[in-house]
């Protein structure tokens, strides 16, 4: 089949589909980044705005690949925001790698001290295992590129399917794959034509494996085993399926199949299949649920019952809901920057996020819901500081509900983090270890002294609270959480003769090296202790604990500096924050450090020793930021930031996000360009903890590297090594996409300490720019930058109250309307801030005196529905044809 007739086919069935320009593409917003509850003011008479065609700003943005994606790490991501899966197309067949939030394979309550890395524990920690593969086969290599004549597989965003098409002269395949979240079920919608008549098999099957938690550094050989007991296939006349019995919990994976006569037969206990009849042509849909325990007494009945809900709503009506869903979804915000495939990065991450991150547990950091290999899942505990990152951005991004299950898994560890302040520091009020597992059990050991993770997951909780203005949230999870952290370190804190509190000895994030006044703990309670004493008020509690906490405000130590002077690798540099007082002698490392054997005495002021922690007062704690612009604190800042060099950015690191918040626009996309080079190899948009090499395929981390870690034999780590191949472990990691999107929105939108900023850091080039986001304290902000010149800007507020903005003109002066009304409202402006009361469900225009008052355009797509692959600076996303 020529191209130009492949194009026009994919086109035609693209306009079946309902389109975003019907009603559902004018959603009402929410105050909760989802639907708006019914009694909130919003709701009632409200001026919608101009809006974009969403689906024509998402069409430039599909993924697409010419070739087949034969390995499952380069898979295309469908899900229901609990259920997932990697579709991709080896020779044999198009099929489906099934994760879910909840299969979790819990380790023994008496969990050693130091559970992490014991080599006793190497292959029984709890983790997050693999579901199943669902494979559609009929015997032919029908999906082998040696004899396609065409082939295009594509992720619609605006969607939320992949669709798959490929031509050759062994048949053809259809097929558009999805995730329905009501009743909660994978949908695959399959036509084949063949040659000859044959018999399809659809496949069902789990081999479950080791995890390899730490094949870069110890492995058991002797645990080939594990994984693959209590696996039990089954069918009958209409289902087959695979119960797994995990050690403290059991799931079901059950599919249905609609479309034709078929039988079914169980292979072996990991494998059942459904065997059509004999014929040139099939047509119809296959249905997938997963259920656990947990959810269900009964797990296979309840998966049962999804997968024949499904088939008796029908697949029209499916889809139909699931149109209006994601029109839903994406109509609530947008960007609009010069930097395509960067913009590309965005929409990928915020998609990715809504399809796995709306189930029982939040994913995991280290390959999410997207574990390709059986149960291979390296760094397969919940790290905080990576963790955290998938979710700075989705507030800004109108898509609060996409944090829930991350706020309900840290809060419902309060109990565990209070008896472990106990435990491990004799302390009262609630410590988080860096590291824990899905039933908050925390390690106990190696990161000890990094207090800081409990005052910034509490802080991440307030942020929820301060985009949504959800009261019952701030007094049943925020506040408990909020308040006990500072409650450890009111018992944490020493206070001098001068009557100035100090933190005696912590470490700067993963830093090994104990210091006194560490800036990652002081810039925490600078930012932690004020919010308390907000949150207490708004709750009406705890006013004497408001004294004691504004005690330690007024009494901190201040942030210490470094220089000028050298760095520990010789360079010059100017004044910059210092981490911390060291109180050890300490030797670096290389591979600790980054550089190798300087010496440090106790006593020395510390710069350079731990995750760039010296910027900790800009982000994540925002106690210095554009607000402090012309002080001497921000002057240091900007000094730090720009002594951060291209060279050690890594992928887990935030100088983007910080550049951004102190207005360098310029340096944090230079940052965040290295960071997209370095990390976003694989070929759907996903980042890796991998990088492109000359002798690696471009689309790929280096799969032949091979890994030599220490054998452990008898519970006990040997010196003896073994040789295990990197491409086993390739998988994506999810914080590199989150501190793009966070990146973005702080260079268009900054609201962190409840003034509007709008275009506040951005790159020298961009001069026509775009965007619609959430800002703190409920309001939606609409702006647009043409040829440089800042149009009107729209705020709406969602829940009413004070809306202070910085001028975005500098000195000219501000004229606020009520867009529905055309009444102009009163505004109180400084120098700077203009602040005006509104109402909630209104929307108002913001203009500068002779300024016309004409409402901003929506972003027009610079281009159609894309359909081909896309390279920049020698990343690519999608594939090339390969045939």
């Amino acid at each position: 089949m020529e191209r130009r007739n492949f194009v026009k086919r994919i086109a035609a069935a693209l306009a079946c589909i309902p389109r975003a320009s019907d009603a559902f593409s004018r959603s009402v917003l929410s105050t909760d980044g989802g639907k708006m509850p019914p009694h909130s003011p919003a709701a009632k008479n409200r001026v919608q705005a101009p809006e974009p065609d969403y689906e024509a700003l998402l069409a430039q943005h599909n993924v697409v690949y010419l070739s087949p994606a034969t390995r499952p790490v380069e898979g295309l991501p469908v899900g229901d925001g609990d259920t997932t899966a990697l579709v991709w197309m080896p020779p044999c067949g198009l099929t489906m790698t099934v994760n879910k939030s909840n299969l979790w394979d819990d380790q023994p309550s008496n969990y050693p001290p130091d559970w992490s890395w014991s080599p006793a524990w190497e292959e029984k920690a709890t983790t997050l295992v693999g579901g199943a593969t669902l494979t559609v086969r009929n015997g032919t290599p029908l999906l082998n590129p040696m004899y396609l004549n065409d082939f295009q597989a594509h992720l619609d965003l605006y969607r939320a399917q992949v669709a798959v098409d490929a031509e050759s002269p062994l048949g053809s395949v259809r097929a558009v794959i999805w995730g329905s979240s009501e009743p909660g079920v994978l949908v695959l919608n399959y036509q084949e034509s063949s040659s000859q008549p044959l018999r399809r098999e659809i496949e069902l099957s789990r081999w479950g494996s080791r995890r390899f938690f730490h094949w870069y550094s110890q492995y058991v050989p002797a645990a080939t085993r594990t994984g693959l007991e209590g696996t039990r296939a089954g069918a009958d006349r209409t289902h087959i399926w695979i119960e797994q019995k995990l050690r403290r919990t059991s799931f079901a994976v059950v599919v249905r199949f609609v479309g034709g006569p078929f039988k079914t037969e169980v292979r072996n206990p990991h494998l059942a299949v459904m065997l059509t009849e004999q014929s040139s042509q099939i047509s119809g849909q296959v249905y997938l649920a997963v259920v656990t325990s947990e959810e269900h007494d009964s797990p296979l009945e309840s998966a049962r019952q999804k997968v024949d809900q499904a088939a008796q709503q029908s697949y029209d009506t499916l889809q139909h809901q699931h149109a209006k869903q994601w029109s839903e979804f994406w109509s609530q915000s947008y960007i609009q920057i010069p930097e395509d495939y960067l913009e590309n990065l965005y929409y990928m991450t915020l998609y990715q996020l809504a399809v796995s991150s709306q189930g029982a547990y939040p994913p995991p950091f280290c390959g999410g819901l997207w574990t390709p290999d059986h149960d291979v899942r390296r760094w397969g505990h919940y790290y905080h500081w990576n963790e955290q990152q998938s979710y700075w951005p989705v507030h800004s991004a109108g898509h609060s509900e996409l944090a829930v299950p991350y706020n309900r898994y840290r809060s419902q560890m309060l109990k565990q983090a209070e008896t472990d302040a106990q435990l491990v520091h004799e302390k009262g009020g609630a410590w988080y270890a860096d590291v824990a597992n899905r039933r908050g059990e925390q390690a106990r050991s190696g990161v000890s002294y990094n207090l800081t993770p409990g005052t910034q997951i509490a802080m991440d909780l307030w942020r929820h609270y301060l985009y949504t203005l959800d009261r019952d949230f701030l007094e049943t999870q925020a506040y408990p959480v909020m308040k006990a952290c500072a409650q450890f370190y009111l018992d944490y804190l020493e206070r001098d003769s001068d009557g100035i509190y100090h933190v005696p000895e912590s470490s700067a994030y993963e830093s090994a090296i104990l210091q006194k006044d560490s800036i990652t703990d002081l810039s925490s309670i600078r930012q932690s202790f004020p919010a308390c004493i907000r949150a207490s008020e708004i709750l009406g509690v705890d006013a004497k604990m408001r004294r004691r906490w504004q005690d330690v405000v007024d009494h901190l130590v201040g942030f210490t500096t470094y220089g000028p002077g050298l760095d520990l690798e010789g360079k010059p540099i100017p004044k910059v924050f210092s981490s911390g007082i060291s109180l050890v002698d300490f030797t670096t490392t290389k591979a600790s450090d980054g550089v190798k054997g300087v010496m440090i005495k106790k006593g020395q002021r510390l710069y350079g020793v731990s995750f760039e922690c010296e910027l900790a007062p800009v982000f994540p704690s925002g106690v210095i930021g554009l607000a402090q612009r012309g002080t001497e604190l921000f002057e240091v800042a900007v000094n730090t930031i720009l002594n951060v060099e291209p060279k050690v950015f890594k992928f887990y690191l935030s100088p983007a996000i910080q550049a951004a918040r102190l207005g360098l626009g310029d340096f944090a996309l230079k940052v965040i360009t290295h960071i997209v080079k370095g990390s976003q190899v694989l070929p759907q948009g996903f980042f890796t903890e991998g990088n492109l090499t000359p002798n690696a395929p471009a689309y790929s981390a280096n799969r032949w590297t091979v890994d030599t870690p220490c054998i452990i034999r008898n519970g006990r780590r040997t010196n003896e090594h073994a040789q295990l191949l990197s491409e086993w472990f390739d998988m994506p990691s999810l914080e590199g996409g989150g501190q793009l999107m966070t990146t973005f929105n702080e260079m268009l939108l900054q609201s962190y300490d409840e003034v509007i900023r709008v275009f506040p850091a951005l790159p020298q080039a961009w001069q026509d720019v775009s965007f619609k986001l959430r800002a703190v304290g409920g309001f939606v902000v609409i702006a647009t930058r043409k040829a440089g010149e800042i149009q009107p800007l729209l705020v709406e507020s969602l829940n009413g109250g004070k809306c202070r903005l910085q001028n975005p003109w500098s000195s000219r002066q501000i004229n606020v309307r009520e867009l529905a009304s055309g009444h102009a409202v009163q505004v109180a402006a400084d120098a700077e801030i203009a602040a005006f009361d509104s109402k909630a469900g209104s929307t108002y225009i913001v203009f500068h005196a002779g300024q016309a008052k004409i409402e901003p355009e929506p972003p027009w797509p610079r281009q159609g529905i894309n359909q081909a692959p896309k390279e920049w600076n020698g990343n690519r996303i999608g594939m090339e044809r390969f045939f």
